[in-house]
């Protein structure tokens, strides 16, 4: 999980370190020239993208969602109604566990 820049990096290292992650939750992420293709491996992890109807970046996170959505990728999309670039991460996390709560992976032995 990730928000603001912090988003920017989950994205990258999600895609960058793919088999380490079950799935990558980006909250108001800051997406700014993300090159995204058919080939992108971040298509091959679950997503979820949130952004509040009071934050500026809501116009680019609608767009990533679109792009992701025309590439059929395993995503999801929420606005939070009066929510800001701040209020965002206490205001999404009950449904940021959710998502994470669909997607695991199974858990190594300890010694």
């Amino acid at each position: 999980m990730g928000h603001s820049q912090g988003g920017g990096g989950a994205l990258h290292l999600a895609e960058k370190y793919l088999s380490v992650w079950a799935g990558v939750a980006l909250l108001a992420p800051a997406l700014f020239n993300v090159e995204l293709t058919g080939e992108s491996n971040i298509l091959d992890i679950p997503l979820m993208l949130t952004v509040g109807d009071k934050d500026s970046l809501m116009e680019s996170a609608r767009d990533f969602s679109e792009r992701l959505d025309a590439l059929e990728a395993d995503f999801e999309y929420v606005e939070f109604t009066g929510l800001d670039h701040g209020t965002i991460i206490p205001g999404s996390q009950p449904d940021v566990f959710r998502f994470f709560g669909k997607h695991t992976k199974g858990v190594g032995t300890t010694r």
